[in-house]
């Protein structure tokens, strides 16, 4: 007896301690994940298969680790065992097979996992806010995914790229094939340090050093660090060149967030001084997203948190007037916004904008690259371009710069098909970019692939009259980003006839004489701008100077959305899409006040056919002009002209709408009003039966929704009530409760 309870002491003494060790080790484990060292976290966890085959923590610490590691198809195994184990969802397990999805390009998939997600997430969880954008960001992708890509993309190869961090490429303006481009590989000088600066190999990371590569017969290789005396032991990180290529513009310090912009003039190192050179213009030094870009030596472009933005982080500009910096200027609301803008890029006539932003209203994921003209005449950015598939993915796409050949650009991407954190990709575009940067007259190069010495000289003197912006280059339409024809697109502005067409040739007139029939279009289709570019340019003319003949007319523009896992979804997709359409008559001079943007549920709907979306043209006002106006309706849902209707306004609010009630509505819609969405449904003729039907809604509905009212197709705001009471009697009642 006694030597059995020996034994059974000894067990549960060997268990405990087994039981400890595990739990040291996943302890372990959680530091190494916090320091992002995922491939030491993985071989702990997996040199522990028996304990990590039982261990519901311990798998998902795996998962995630595969997940960051790009191996997503076993992270994926391994978090739907977790799933199949459970009677209940784990939301984190949630949250990264939704990611899983996302980052392959499987948006549907991705937005039916957000919206589990969600359901387990408290009202008030900080992450409410952050899934909404991304469920915004799928729905962006799904419309993406049927435009015609611009370009083919290839990874640089692992010549180049590591498991590690590869980013900022800047190609040589002076030596033709020549990248340069910064990373956090080990044999970085000063070797791995912790956040203190201090040595650490096991938690510290590789600071940022500055490398540089050749294209050897198509193929890009010969990777080579530059010299002791560029790089250091704290982050290096190449920002650009002067116009001769003869002075490289580069950040140093600590940190990422703050250090110094310093500028090499490539001396051999028998010439060099112990001093270095700084940039004294008034761009805050800080590194990675926030890279400034350097036109000229007159003209920085950069990202800032600074005061006077939109939120986030901005784009601003500085010029050099007289050898004198600017005050940074904002780009203003067409470029920013509350999120961030980052890693701008300036063509050098000034007429195109590149940059990156994680706005959901444009960004399918992450960072997109975007791309914006500027209006000479408004002197304004145009809301911006997003590049489409395949220059951006779901994950953060950035630092983009035009090659010297016309047909490449190259940018850096943390996709998950990647190699490792970021690669670095170059995009061969289907036509020749007119906006493509000049290469400088090629130089003998040195050792180091470098220009001749030359001393730093003050920056360039301007006219006293230099504008804060930069002149745009006019003989060039400013429609399409990668074509000499000016077309009409709903995502960039509308530019005059190209200089090809002669003077005295005449634009379309459109006649509108008293009895006269116009016919507005209706269009089905999967991508807008084939609408615009293809088949309805005459068409859209003609509206839009039939909204410039009789002011008083109201335009409505609404798309039907076959596209999306739930009707909110699909009303949501289809606002977008008719806030795109709405732009270009904005652009063309029509007031947005005089346009009403709607989404509408195409769903099961005939007339779409194959197609995702179709658009749907109309106008209010009919009755006060001379002429007939011809407009089909697709749907009963949407408002019928010359009747009083009321609905019930479900929600108004910044992004999508959930509600299961509300899918089970009749005759739904959601109007865009300003920044918000307003999601309505219903199809009352009088304000009793609309009163009545509200109130058994009440009972059913935590959140009480709101009766609205819709006269003559066009909602009515509460000001407006007494004015139409006069031609619909009916509206009195509703004013009495007002």
């Amino acid at each position: 007896m006694r030597y059995f309870l020996l034994i059974v002491a000894l067990f549960f003494t060997q268990h405990l301690s087994a039981q400890s060790s595990w739990v040291e080790t996943k302890q372990q484990v959680k530091k190494y994940c916090l320091n992002e060292k995922f491939d030491q976290a993985l071989d702990l966890l997996e040199s522990n298969k028996i304990a990590l085959r039982t261990d519901e923590e311990g798998l998902f610490l795996q998962g995630v680790c595969l997940y960051h590691l790009n191996q997503l198809d076993r992270a994926r195994n391994v978090f739907t065992e977790i799933l199949d184990g459970r009677s209940a969802p784990v939301s984190e397990v949630l949250l990264y097979m939704a990611r899983i999805y996302h980052s392959r390009h499987q948006f549907d998939k991705a937005v039916e996992l957000y919206k589990e997600y969600l359901k387990v997430l408290t009202p008030k969880h900080p992450y409410r806010a952050v899934i909404r954008d991304e469920i915004k960001m799928c729905a962006n992708g799904i419309q993406l995914q049927f435009r015609q890509s611009l370009a083919y993309v290839e990874n640089l190869g692992g010549d180049i790229n590591s498991p590690h961090d590869e980013f900022g490429p800047v190609p040589s303006p002076n030596q033709q094939g020549t990248l340069y481009f910064s990373s956090d590989r080990p044999g970085n000088f000063g070797g791995p340090r912790n956040q203190y600066g201090q040595p650490d190999e096991f938690y510290g990371h590789h600071a940022n050093d500055i490398f540089y590569c050749k294209n050897m017969s198509g193929n890009w290789a010969n990777t080579q660090r530059m010299h002791f005396l560029i790089n250091s032991n704290a982050h290096d990180i190449i920002l650009g060149f002067d116009p001769t290529g003869r002075v490289m513009y580069y950040y140093q310090g600590r940190s990422l967030e703050n250090g110094r912009i310093l500028l090499d003039t490539f001396q051999r190192a028998g010439q060099r001084r112990l001093s270095v050179n700084p940039f004294l213009g008034p761009v805050r030094a800080n590194a990675d997203y926030a890279m400034p870009y350097f036109q000229g030596d007159s003209i920085v472009v950069f990202s800032s948190d600074q005061m006077g933005g939109y939120g986030g982080k901005d784009l601003f500009m500085t010029v050099s007037v007289n050898g004198q910096w600017t005050p940074p200027q904002n780009l203003g609301p067409n470029v920013n916004s509350a999120y961030d803008e980052t890693t701008p890029y300036l063509t050098d006539g000034g007429e195109a904008l590149y940059f990156s932003s994680n706005n959901p209203d444009y960004s399918m994921g992450g960072f997109d690259i975007l791309k914006s003209f500027f209006d000479k005449g408004k002197r304004d950015w145009y809301p911006p371009l997003n590049l489409g598939i395949p220059i951006n993915s779901a994950g953060d796409d950035a630092y983009f710069r035009l090659g010297y050949d016309g047909y490449s650009a190259f940018f850096a991407s943390s996709r998950k098909d990647g190699m490792g954190k970021r690669d670095i990709f170059i995009a061969y575009f289907n036509d020749e970019v007119l906006e493509k940067p000049v290469l400088v007259a090629q130089t003998e190069p040195q050792k180091e692939i470098a220009p001749p010495p030359q001393p730093i000289t003050a920056p360039r003197q301007q006219p006293a009259t230099s504008p804060p912006l930069p002149e745009p280059v006019t003989s060039k339409p400013a429609a399409d980003p990668f074509n000499s024809t000016p077309v009409i697109d709903p995502f960039a502005p509308v530019s005059s006839a190209p200089a090809s067409v002669p003077a005295n040739t005449a634009e379309p007139s459109y006649e509108f004489p008293r009895g006269a029939v116009v016919k507005v279009p209706t269009i089905v289709f999967d991508d807008p701008g084939s609408i615009l570019k293809n088949r309805g340019e005459a068409q859209f003319k003609q509206v839009l100077n039939l909204t410039q003949r009789y002011p008083q007319l109201k335009l409505i523009v609404s798309v039907y959305s076959a596209m999306g896992v739930s009707m909110a979804d699909r009303l949501l997709n289809g606002t977008i899409q008719a806030e795109k359409f709405a732009n270009y008559f904005v652009q063309n001079g029509l007031r947005a006040e005089n346009i009403q943007v709607r989404g509408l549920n195409g769903a099961g709907l005939p007339s779409l056919g194959d197609k995702h979306f179709a658009l749907e043209l109309d106008v209010s006002g009919k009755k006060e002009i001379p002429i007939e106006i011809q407009a089909v309706t697709l749907s009963q849902d949407q408002v019928p002209e010359n009747r009083l209707v009321y609905k019930f306004q479900f929600a108004e609010q910044s992004d999508f709408f959930e509600d299961p009630l509300f899918e089970k509505t009749d005759r739904p819609l959601v109007e865009k009003n300003g920044r918000m969405f307003r999601y309505m449904a219903g199809d009352f003729k009088t304000y009793q039966e609309a009163k009545e039907a509200f109130e058994r809604l009440s009972r059913k509905r935590r959140e009480t929704a709101e009766i609205v009212v819709f006269a003559d197709g066009v909602r009515l705001e509460r000001d407006e009530l007494i004015r139409f009471a006069g031609l619909y009697p009916d509206l009195n009642n509703m004013i009495k409760d007002q």
